[in-house]
């Protein structure tokens, strides 16, 4: 009897009428799918390597000036505070801005209460 099974078994290795799964066979399937994905992974850098490289385009940023690296730390001081003075007095004038706008407002509704 211990013979027709091992000739079974070595017929046909995976009967589905057989319970035992052969331990080595599977240690097997799990080495060649692991060579396989390295295999498939160097294929993938070769093929990569033939690609024209992307180009990467660079938006330009128009608020950033380049201070010169010849300045004294005075001029480049001076540059920078004549910077923050002109942020600073846009920034006042939406600030006033809105307070006008808020002003007007009450107006109005000083208006619509008082005729109404």
């Amino acid at each position: 009897m211990h013979i027709a099974n091992w000739f079974h078994h070595l017929t046909d290795p995976h009967c589905p009428d057989c319970i035992e799964v052969c331990e080595t066979c599977e240690v097997l399937k799990k080495e060649l799918e692991i060579e396989r994905s390295e295999k498939q992974k160097l294929l993938q850098v070769i093929l990569d390597f033939n690609k024209p490289p992307v180009q990467v385009t660079k938006e330009e940023i128009p608020d950033l000036k380049p201070i010169g690296n010849r300045l004294s730390w005075t001029a480049r001081r001076q540059l920078l505070e004549q910077e923050d003075l002109r942020k600073s007095e846009l920034e006042k004038s939406k600030v006033l801005e809105i307070a006008e706008s808020k002003k007007s407002v009450e107006q109005l509704e000083k208006e619509l209460l008082g005729e109404g």
